[in-house]
């Protein structure tokens, strides 16, 4: 049948379809294709521009026979008018979706997928400003407008054919000479066909269309989630610091302080230490004379998150995107603060960005540190924007002079995580603004370098100007690079170049001030092990993967995963650096000592990429077993189907629904600074309501201290509780170092987070007469 013929058999709903859902979404997707190839700077060829146009174009024309085959398949049936309903909902979710992955791809260079997309629509109230930040004014004309041109216009050009007389889609006449099948196969070959990655070498990795790579990425998550994962066993649960004697007249050992100075978004190539053409870090590069400089240091997942996980507790982050580590208990190693805390450390983690980003809150509570100052309690009047997170890094200085004038008499670890370098550039003027480069990205963001160097020097004045500055070892560390387009790749996901991923890391001793240069290459698990040699401990009962910078003798693989689910990966060895790019594109090799902007790709030169290759691979599948063996070790001690043996069984229950079998605690008195461990023993009545809430509270003499927490590690949550299944709540408590000796109580209960209302106790079990649970009592000793 020929195409005209074909055509002239089109009835007005199918014409409607055509000409008001199918063409408007087409022009949108190919307009936004056509833009993205005008505004790249790649020589392609017409095979290449071709290669980057096809897979629009086969989803496009697939989706176009598809429903031209489903209502020529409900002719003189019902439901037809659904139908069309159906493909017009499509057309407006893959315009949608090609939208946003045009817009994600103009702003970070990187496509969109199905794990960002589900790690996104997951958690929406986190990356909802962030989101908003990037989104232009055309996409909020244009995207309604389609949209309503794709609900609305078939049904109008429906009437419109009717009133000229054209076939009514109700005329099944001609039914029998459709070739309906041969529309339906033609449909899934197109669809099949946009699906297939590039096949010329002038075409990179956003080739594929945004719908059909959520398509092959969510088939790829599917069958990662039925893979099995080797156990592997994580290397530093149990270990503990011994303080080294080191003479003296009762050969105590010295207790110093350690200052992290974790700086954001910041790549050791923006800096004077690493740059000396550069002077936008005078104070960091006379201050690196005096220091231990790791000349390469590499992160291993560029996203703060993951990368806070590497430096504060020396384990390398879960490789999935999900960040999995601000579950309560689930990371499977023993940080710094943690084991400083047990040698007498009080510990501050402050940040000038906001604290409920990426549950923050729990992260550093998991890190083990004694306070937590975000952005949010920070009073921001005459400080300036940095970004959509929060304010000017200076911002830290007030509340920081507080806390060390209250804990100055005692060993201190505090960790300064600044913020001004990240995305967006907004650059605070407090320390000028100076003309670095002539692109205006590039200079907002050197200059925002700059002000991080003077917030350094800021700090390191503060713990001079309070007595502390010799007793302190100061780190100074990068989480991680930012890509601002050198490889068409924008801020640090999934930057895996050295924009993305080489960092300052400095090591300065006020009592050791020798200049030295690590020549080999070190990484974030190099962190923990320098301090803790630095500081004198000796690690037992485990190591840690990591090693002291200055004892490394030889190059190491450096493995570097992008944060990204599936998108990139690297191994570095001395110079030579693979990259695996997983299906996105090809691969690729490169010579640092003789490229090191990596212009100049060698992978066809080499014969071993196979092999390299399943190294990283192996790497992955361990790194990913360990965080899961942890989380299913945890789930283990979660569920019992009775009641074990514990210390102490309960009779109470809230309301009619959940009941409080009993608890086991770890110690019998505590201190102010002390911490012990409670485990609750919960039993669901019958199915919880999602609205109902676990809140548990610390009050002593004075004081009170909100233990609200998500139960069970966060792996369960309350609604999923099955009837007659035991959930053991496992929480670590931490009792404030300014507690005031005395009795200590522990009270629990259930609210109703809708309407605010607690749940009424029954049972034997003490209660404050306001519906809080009173099952522990404890006194609290003076040190």
């Amino acid at each position: 049948m020929s195409l005209q013929k074909y055509m002239k058999q089109l009835d007005s709903l199918e014409w409607g379809y055509l000409l008001g859902a199918a063409l408007p979404g087409a022009i949108l997707v190919l307009v936004l294709n056509l833009v993205r190839l005008a505004g790249d700077e790649v020589s392609r060829g017409l095979l290449g521009s071709l290669d980057m146009l096809k897979s629009e174009v086969f989803l496009l024309l697939g989706l176009a026979a598809g429903g031209l085959a489903l209502l020529r398949f409900m002719r003189a049936r019902s439901g037809r008018a659904v139908a069309l309903f159906v493909m017009q909902v499509l057309w407006a979710i893959i315009a949608f979706f090609e939208v946003a992955g045009h817009q994600f791809f103009i702003t970070t260079g990187s496509v969109l997928d199905y794990y960002l997309l589900a790690f996104s629509l997951g958690n929406l109230s986190d990356n909802a400003e962030v989101i908003s930040s990037e989104v232009p004014l055309w996409i909020y004309i244009a995207v309604p407008l389609v949209t309503v041109s794709i609900l609305c216009v078939p049904w109008l050009i429906r009437s419109f054919l009717a009133t000229k007389g054209h076939a009514q889609d109700e005329d099944a006449t001609a039914q029998q000479n459709l070739p309906l099948l041969p529309t339906a196969v033609l449909s899934f070959l197109l669809i099949f066909a946009s699906t297939l990655p590039a096949y010329s070498s002038q075409a990179t990795h956003n080739a594929r269309a945004t719908t059909p790579t959520i398509a092959v990425t969510a088939i790829a998550a599917l069958s990662s989630s039925m893979s099995t994962v080797e156990e592997a066993k994580a290397t530093t649960l149990d270990i503990h610091l011994k303080p080294r004697e080191t003479g003296g007249d009762n050969g105590a050992h010295k207790q110093r302080n350690v200052v992290f100075l974790v700086l954001e978004s910041t790549r050791a190539s923006a800096m004077t230490v690493y740059d000396e053409t550069l002077e936008t870090t005078p104070f960091l590069a006379e201050l690196a004379k005096r220091s231990t400089v790791a000349e390469k240091a590499y992160v291993q997942v560029p996203h703060s998150s993951k990368a806070l996980t590497s430096i504060l507790c020396g384990i390398t982050p879960n490789l999935h995107m999900p960040i999995t580590e601000a579950i309560e208990g689930n990371i499977p190693g023993r940080c710094l603060a943690d084991l400083l805390g047990e040698q007498g450390y009080s510990s501050l983690f402050i940040q000038s960005a906001v604290g409920t980003f990426e549950n923050r809150y729990q992260l550093v509570e998991n890190f083990g540190f004694d306070e937590f100052i975000s952005g949010n309690e920070l009073d921001s009047k005459g400080f300036e924007k940095a970004n959509y997170f929060g304010y000017e890094d200076d911002i830290m200085l007030k509340p920081s002079r507080k806390w060390l004038e209250a804990n100055k008499n005692k060993p201190i670890f505090a960790t300064y995580f600044t913020l001004t370098p990240h995305h967006q550039y907004l650059a605070p003027r407090r320390y000028g603004r100076h003309p670095y480069a002539e692109d205006d990205l590039l200079n907002r963001y050197l200059n925002t370098i700059h002000y991080v160097d003077n917030f350094v020097k800021n700090v390191l004045d503060q713990f001079k100007e309070l007595g502390l500055y010799e007793d302190t070892i100061f780190v100074i560390v990068g989480d991680h690079g930012e890509g601002l387009g050198e490889h068409d790749r924008f801020q640090h996901d999934n930057v895996i170049y050295q924009e993305g991923v080489r960092v300052p890391f400095l090591i300065y001793d006020p009592q050791d001030p020798q200049p030295r240069r690590v020549k080999y290459n070190v990484n974030h698990l190099d962190v923990v092990p320098s301090v803790i040699k630095r500081l004198g401990y000796e690690v037992l009962d485990g190591d840690f993967p990591g090693m002291p910078i200055l004892e490394v003798e030889e190059e190491r693989p450096m493995r570097i995963n992008c944060w990204y689910e599936r998108r990139c990966m690297a191994q570095i060895i001395g110079d030579q650096k693979y990259i695996h790019h997983f299906d996105s594109q090809p691969d690729e090799y490169f010579d640092l000592s003789e490229d090191p902007d990596e212009r100049n790709d060698i992978a066809n030169s080499r014969d071993d990429l196979s092999e390299l290759r399943r190294d990283l691979l192996d790497w992955r599948r361990e790194i990913i077993g360990m965080h899961r063996s942890h989380a299913e070790r945890i789930a283990e001690d979660v569920l019992f189907e009775s009641l074990p043996d514990v210390q102490h069984q309960l009779d109470a229950q809230f309301g009619d629904v959940v009941k409080l079998r009993g608890y086991d605690i770890t110690a019998e008195s505590t201190v102010p600074g002390g911490r012990f461990t409670v485990t609750w023993y919960f039993e669901a009545v019958k199915k919880l309501n999602p609205d109902l809430k676990l809140f548990v509270h610390l009050e002593g003499p004075g004081k009170m201290k909100n233990l609200d927490h998500a139960p069970a590690q966060g792996l369960f949550p309350l609604e999923d509780w099955k009837p007659g299944t035991i959930i053991a709540d496992k929480q670590v408590i931490r009792v404030p170092r300014k507690w005031k000796t005395g009795d200590l109580k522990i009270l629990l209960g259930f609210w109703n987070a809708k309407t605010g209302e607690r749940m009424e106790i029954t049972g034997t079990i003490p209660t404050d007469g306001n519906n809080r649970a009173m099952p522990v009592t404890m006194p609290v000793q003076a040190k």
